[in-house]
């Protein structure tokens, strides 16, 4: 008995047909409904996500190689302070690029590429192009996709602070512990004999 892959339906999917952008390409708008934004909740850990939405516009590259996602992302959420587990409300709103062709790289040729290069080869290119599966691309999972990226991955309220633990070690612009000085001491014990 073989087993088949597990499909993951993404909890935001507008998916949109390659053949159908057609020369002008497209413009839309689209948002996630109440039920998309509780599943958005769910995958990000999010205390709330009251909105999510996008204005995208779709267009196919000359001679039909690739597509190209432009869009203007506005969200408003709230994610738990990594300090008081206090709400920490958030506003998004970001514009961004993304790229699809046929011909993507999959993971394993990007890992591949990372091993023979380094990761520093990611910080001169540009992002790799998302693949076009079975001739269609996803609007939604892309906007999610940036939503995920502009997440404070430490969000923290703004009165949460840290206390310093150790000599030496300073957190919130606070004046630093004094450090314990082992050859001070040597010395306080010697000025005493």
């Amino acid at each position: 008995m073989s087993e088949t892959p597990m499909s993951i339906t993404p909890e935001f999917s507008r998916p949109v047909e390659v053949a159908s952008i057609g020369a002008r390409g497209l413009t839309l708008e689209i948002e996630a409904t109440e039920e998309e934004r509780a599943a958005l909740m769910r995958r990000f850990d999010l205390l709330s996500l009251d909105r999510l939405s996008a204005r995208l516009r779709v267009t196919q590259g000359s001679g039909g190689a690739g597509v190209t996602l432009a869009g203007d992302l506005l969200a408003d959420l709230v994610q738990r302070c990594v300090l008081t587990l206090g709400p920490v409300p958030e506003h998004i709103e970001d514009h961004f690029v993304q790229r699809f062709t046929e011909d993507a790289p999959t993971d394993e040729e990007l890992f591949a590429m990372i091993e023979e290069k380094g990761l520093d080869f990611l910080l001169d290119e540009e992002d790799p192009p998302e693949p076009i599966e079975n001739g269609r691309i996803d609007l939604g999972e892309a906007v999610v996709q940036q939503f995920a990226v502009m997440l404070d991955p430490y969000p923290r309220a703004e009165d949460a602070a840290l206390q310093a633990l150790r000599p030496g070690i300073t957190v919130n612009d606070e004046t630093p512990l004094e450090k314990n000085n082992p050859f001070a001491k040597l010395a306080q014990l010697r000025e005493k004999s």
